[in-house]
């Protein structure tokens, strides 16, 4: 029933997948970083980096602005430019744990190139690098120790060491969403932890920390669709579970965290098949699809997220 797409490519250019994912989600902001970045206009895009309003924002622009293809000719000469500038380590930190995984791909660990694993650590070397770069420059800021969560994985570090890099993101009490989806998945099963952490995780912190219920739908996609259990969330159990988390998810109107959530309920809601839910969960995007978790395309999804996505699609 599951279709997982292999690569980043992949999933782009399958026919079930006809949407593209937008990198800016929609934010002009983040296109502007884009374009400035592109232009060279380094100082032009630290100010822009300078007015994001919260560390769920900033996580989402950095992220934005490390998404391209390949490696961008600005990307070393902002920091060799900027060797003091928090932004540019935290861009290039990014690119390079997205780079790293382009060269590895997501197929199991026995089909992976040497020469491609060489590459693969190589660029999870040099993002560990820059994320402590930044660390430096802004002791304060959680997101080079949430940034850093998924280069630790790939390098298989300690999972204590891992979680540490959670917990010091965590304490600071402005850890952006990323570092509490990352958290998630490195405590499940497929990276050595197991289910019962990975929920444990989810449940603690949707409701420990404010905006984060969507954590719940997020710990039962990865347990249906990657654990196999593709039934779970036809439960009464699971149901009123996610249910519940939905009814108590209320971010800011204009929060990056509405369309993170929104992505993550619209696509468990439909995995439930609670169509009295889709709508609802659908308005929160903006029409604005994130790559996870709609890279697990399943085909009888296609119809419901084209008509749902084009109706609360922003003008």
């Amino acid at each position: 029933m599951f279709k997982i797409l292999s690569t980043w490519q992949d999933r782009l250019q399958d026919s079930l997948l006809p949407w593209k994912f937008d990198p800016s989600l929609g934010d002009p902001r983040a296109l502007q970083l884009r374009k400035r970045l592109q232009a060279f206009d380094f100082q032009g895009a630290t100010a822009v980096f300078q007015q994001c309003p919260d560390t769920h924002q900033q996580a989402q622009w950095v992220t934005a602005s490390a998404g391209f293809r390949s490696r961008p000719r600005w990307l070393e000469a902002w920091t060799k430019e900027e060797p003091d500038n928090l932004w540019a380590w935290l861009v290039s930190g990014v690119h390079h744990t997205v780079w790293a995984w382009e060269a590895r791909g997501t197929g199991p660990s026995d089909s992976v190139p040497q020469n491609d694993y060489q590459l693969f650590f190589q660029r999870l070397e040099f993002a560990l690098h820059a994320f402590a770069q930044a660390r430096r420059l802004s002791p304060e800021s959680p997101l080079p120790d949430s940034f850093s969560i998924r280069p630790q994985m790939g390098l298989q570090h300690e999972f204590a060491a891992i979680s540490n890099s959670f917990q010091q993101a965590h304490k600071s009490g402005k850890a952006p969403f990323i570092a509490y989806l990352q958290m998630l998945v490195a405590s499940t099963e497929k990276w050595g932890q197991s289910h019962e952490a990975m929920f444990a995780h989810a449940e603690h912190h949707a409701y420990e920390t404010p905006h984060m219920s969507f954590l719940i739908p997020a710990a039962q996609i990865e347990f249906s669709v990657c654990g196999g259990h593709t039934q779970h969330l036809r439960q009464p159990s699971a149901r009123a579970s996610l249910i519940e988390a939905f009814e108590g998810f209320s971010p800011p109107p204009e929060s990056v965290l509405r369309i993170v959530g929104g992505n993550h309920f619209a696509f468990a809601v439909l995995l439930a098949n609670l169509p009295e839910l889709a709508s609802r969960a659908f308005a929160l995007t903006g029409g604005y699809a994130t790559d996870i978790p709609w890279r697990w395309s399943l085909p009888v999804f296609r119809s419901d997220f084209h008509s749902l996505r084009r109706q609360f699609s922003r003008p």
